[in-house]
C-alpha cells in the first residue's frame, strides 16, 4: 500500500460515510470526489446541497429530514474514525458546525441540541457500521477515480449492498 493510498484513504471513507447515508436517506446529492490540493492536503467533498444557510425561509424543512441531514454530516467523520483510526478533525469541523446549526434550528436549548447531536450520534454510528461495505466500496471506487456522479456513486452503492 502506497503513502499516497494510506493518506488519501481517511478522506475517501469520510466522503463515502456521508454518501452512502445520504443515499440511504433519498437525500440529494449531486456528487462525491478527492483531490489533492497542495497546501491544504487532501481535500474531499460530497456535494449535498442542503447545508443550514440554503433552507428555503426562516426553518429547516420537517423533523424527520432534519434529523436525516443531521445523521449524514456526522457519518462522515464516524466512518473515518472506525474504519481508519483517523480522527480528521479539520475536515470534520465543518459537518460539525452544520450539524450543530440545523441541531440548534429544531429544539430550544444548548442543552436539547447537544442531546439530540448525542442521539443522532449514536444512529449514525449504528447506519455506518451496518453500511460498512458499501462506505468501504464506495471509497475505493473513489480512490480509484477521483470523482463521482450521484448517479455513479449510487449504482456503487446498490452493487455493493445487493445480496
Amino acid at each position: 500500500m502506497s503513502s499516497e493510498y494510506s493518506a488519501r484513504r481517511p478522506t475517501a471513507v469520510h466522503e463515502a460515510g456521508h454518501a452512502v447515508l445520504a443515499f440511504g436517506f433519498e437525500l440529494p446529492m449531486r456528487s462525491i470526489s478527492i483531490i489533492r490540493d497542495g497546501a491544504a492536503g487532501i481535500e474531499g467533498e460530497v456535494d449535498l446541497p442542503f447545508t443550514s444557510d440554503v433552507w428555503p425561509g426562516d426553518t429547516p424543512g420537517d423533523f424527520e429530514e432534519t434529523l436525516n441531514r443531521i445523521t449524514v454530516l456526522l457519518a462522515g467523520k464516524i466512518a473515518a474514525w472506525r474504519f481508519c483510526g483517523a480522527r480528521n478533525d479539520a475536515g470534520a469541523r465543518h459537518d460539525i458546525e452544520e450539524a450543530w446549526k440545523l441541531a440548534g434550528a429544531v429544539t430550544r436549548s444548548d442543552a436539547e441540541a447537544r442531546a439530540l447531536l448525542e442521539w443522532l450520534r449514536c444512529r449514525a454510528t449504528g447506519l455506518v457500521e451496518f453500511l460498512r461495505v458499501a462506505i468501504e466500496a464506495l471509497a475505493q471506487v473513489l480512490l480509484e477515480v477521483g470523482a463521482l456522479s450521484a448517479d455513479e456513486a449510487g449504482a456503487v452503492i446498490r452493487a455493493a449492498l445487493e445480496p
